[in-house]
């Protein structure tokens, strides 16, 4: 059980107090017998002795002013005495009387205190009072010259009456004198008492103090040490560990308020730390919100600079709005001429071909049968060049249209190019020298031969115009990967893997206004009769019929660069096309249903075929054909016919005849555009399919090529 700290004092206060009144009592006890003692010392003891002293001097006076006057003596021997001696003496005697009897009432009145001793006033009166009479007498008688017997006499009374006064005084005295001895023992022994009693309970007391503020201290000093070192880790920030005072007295209340405290403390710091994590985490928001806000901010003020910007750049585009519209109306006029020239070119592209066809192919067999040295040979060789340069002009217009029908193939440039180096030297002249640099490892492009002759013909031959006498064409090929940086600076192009040709010469270059019109059709520098205006435009055209681009760099003085651009191909499953797989005509002896509604046709295309070996069953329409193939005893290995004819077309009549004959091989011809043939069903991948005009060596490549499954 536990005693509150207050009480443990005040306990301690008590017990000292009791100790200490205790001691004072026992002092205070022994002080009254002191005092008591002393009291009777000087209120009766001394003055009895004091009295007695005084009524022995008073005696002792008499008696010495009796003795010491001579007056006895003298009486004895003479009788006589001195009259003025006697006077004397007799004054002293009553001063000595007188003395006497004050002495003895101040005696009397302290010994009737004491009922003990009230004989001694009546012993020492009565033998005091003799002795004064008795002095008195034996004056009278030496006074009156008294016999000296009776002096004599006199004189031993007063002798013995002075013994036994003096004796009785000296008693008293004496007695008085032990009274006092006794009455000092006994103050003695009450002070020696009183310090024995007052030394045991001092040294109770200091035992008693020490016990207690033994456990007074171990009831204090540990929990005050346990606080004081719970209070130094708090001054520390050490606050996990408890302060642990097991007391319930004042201590263990301020323990329990430091236990308060620290817990108060520690919950704060905890508080304080939550509350700085989540401001740091607001202070992050704050921040990323701050980014966020400068970040809107430097957006918003980016969006209202491209705003102005914008702004400014519609009032600059307004400004020259005029302007662009003069020129988009000069474009939608060009665009408009481009398209009637279009229509036109496929308007008379079927009659024309055919035309064609026919003049081309009986000046090829009517050159093929005169011998060159025959005057007609060069006649000849005259109408089938005007018949090769109409085809030309033909495939130019319909190229520049993206109407020219084409038939794609996988293509190694490198070996195209090599193929026609000496035609482009004789096409060039002996002047210009012509420099090709092919690449080692230039990657496939797939697009019809015949365009890509077009294209290196029509290129060569204007950089041989803007060459005035002596100069330099040089053609080189490589591959490129096109990126998004390169098509910020040329439009039009898309990313990918492109296959290039290179034509530049160091002819007088163009300036930019030339440069912005070179691919408008009938557009030409070159003088009257020197040009068509088409060669550019066609190639133009063709490039863009497969998907490429065309950059262009020149400058005045500095000679011109054309550089192709065609999507390189990955694929593997088709054979690749070489000028050198070139074989000389190839004959054959497999029959062939030949369907055509010309007649002229049908007859060229039908002697081409009879003199190359085939056996040829010709209709002149589908009906026609689709009864031939019945009513044929032996087997028919290809049919030829035009694409479009009256009462069915082409493929469909094809669909008819594999109906009949599973077997049978098919191939189209036609002088239309490819938007008419496409639309017959025709250009498939995988058909065959030649254009109109043809010559009878083409004729007779193609037919083999389908006959053999190639």
């Amino acid at each position: 059980m536990f005693v509150r700290f207050s009480y443990k004092v005040q306990f301690g206060y008590i017990l000292g107090a009791v100790i200490i009144g205790t001691v004072g009592i026992v002092g205070v006890r022994g002080a009254d017998e002191i005092n008591k003692h002393s009291e009777i010392i000087s209120e009766h003891v001394l003055p009895t002795i004091k009295a007695l002293d005084d009524i022995r001097y008073a005696g002792l006076r008499i008696i010495s002013s009796v003795v010491e006057s001579g007056l006895l003596e003298n009486a004895a021997t003479s009788g006589r005495s001195n009259e003025m001696v006697m006077q004397v003496e007799q004054q002293q005697i009553g001063e000595g009387e007188e003395l006497y009897r004050k002495s003895f009432d101040n005696f009397a009145k302290l010994v009737a205190r004491e009922p003990d001793e009230k004989h001694y006033i009546e012993k020492i009166g009565f033998q005091g009072e003799s002795l004064h009479r008795e002095a008195r007498v034996l004056l009278d008688l030496i006074h009156h010259h008294a016999d000296k017997s009776d002096i004599f006499e006199s004189k031993e009374r007063f002798e013995e009456i002075e013994r036994n006064f003096l004796h009785s005084v000296n008693s008293m005295l004496a007695q008085e004198y032990v009274h006092l001895d006794k009455i000092k023992n006994a103050e003695t022994r009450s002070i020696s008492s009183t310090a024995r009693t007052t030394g045991i309970l001092s040294f109770i007391a200091v035992i008693t103090g020490l016990g207690f503020g033994y456990r007074l201290s171990l009831a204090i000093v540990r929990p005050l040490k346990l606080l004081r070192e719970g209070a130094a880790k708090i001054e520390r920030g050490d606050l996990e560990e408890q302060i642990n005072v097991k007391s319930s007295d004042e201590v263990g209340e301020l323990a329990a308020a430091f236990e308060k405290m620290r817990i108060e403390l520690k919950t704060s710091r905890d508080n304080i730390a939550v509350e700085i994590i989540e401001r740091q985490h607001a202070q992050e928001e704050l921040n990323r919100a701050k980014n966020h806000l400068e970040e809107r901010v430097k957006e918003r003020t980016d969006d209202l600079n491209r705003a102005y910007d914008n702004l400014f750049t519609e009032m600059e585009q307004r400004k020259r709005s005029d302007n662009e519209r003069e020129k988009m109306q000069v474009q939608l006029n060009q665009a408009q001429k481009m398209e009637f020239v279009g229509r036109l070119a496929g308007g008379i592209a079927h009659d024309f071909n055919n035309l064609l066809t026919v003049i081309l192919g009986y000046a090829d067999i009517a050159l093929m049968q005169t011998d060159p040295t025959h005057p007609l040979f060069d006649n000849l060789e005259e109408i089938r060049k005007a018949g090769e340069r109409s085809a030309d002009l033909t495939r130019q217009l319909l190229a520049y249209s993206r109407q020219q029908t084409i038939e794609p193939k996988v293509l190694d440039l490198n070996e195209i190019v090599s193929g026609m180096l000496k035609m482009l030297q004789r096409l060039i002249g002996e002047s210009i020298d012509l420099n090709w640099h092919p690449f080692s490892s230039l990657w496939y492009t797939r697009l019809d031969p015949s365009q890509v002759d077009q294209i290196i013909a029509n290129l060569c031959i204007n950089a041989r115009d803007a060459i005035e006498d002596v100069g330099k064409i040089t053609i080189n090929t490589g591959n490129s990967v096109i990126d998004e940086d390169y098509i910020a600076l040329h439009p039009g192009l898309v990313p990918g893997e492109y296959v290039w040709i290179a034509v530049s010469d160091n002819g007088c270059g163009m300036d930019k206004e030339t440069l912005s019109r070179i691919f408008e059709p009938f557009f030409t520098t070159k003088g009257v009769g020197k040009g068509t205006g088409l060669g550019l435009a066609t190639v133009f055209g063709i490039v863009k019929q497969n998907n490429g681009y065309v950059d262009v760099q020149s400058e005045p003085g500095s000679g011109t660069t054309f550089r192709i651009y065609m999507p390189r191909h990955v694929g593997t499953d088709e054979q690749i096309l070489s000028k050198d797989d070139a074989k000389p005509i190839p004959h054959g002896q497999e029959s062939i249903l030949l369907v055509e509604d010309d007649p002229s046709i049908l007859k060229l295309a039908t002697k081409i075929l009879s003199n190359l070996g085939y056996r040829v069953l010709t209709a002149n329409n589908p009906v026609e054909a689709i009864n031939l193939a019945r009513e044929h005893e032996g087997e028919v290995h290809l049919v030829l016919t035009d694409v479009v004819m009256p009462e069915m077309n082409g493929r469909d009549l094809t669909q008819n005849l594999l109906s009949i004959n599973p077997q049978i091989k098919c191939m189209y011809m036609s002088g239309y555009t490819g938007d008419i043939i496409g639309h017959h069903g025709v250009l498939n991948e995988g058909e065959h399919f030649i254009q109109k005009p043809f010559t009878p060596q083409r004729l007779a490549i193609k037919v083999r090529e389908v006959l053999d499954g190639n």
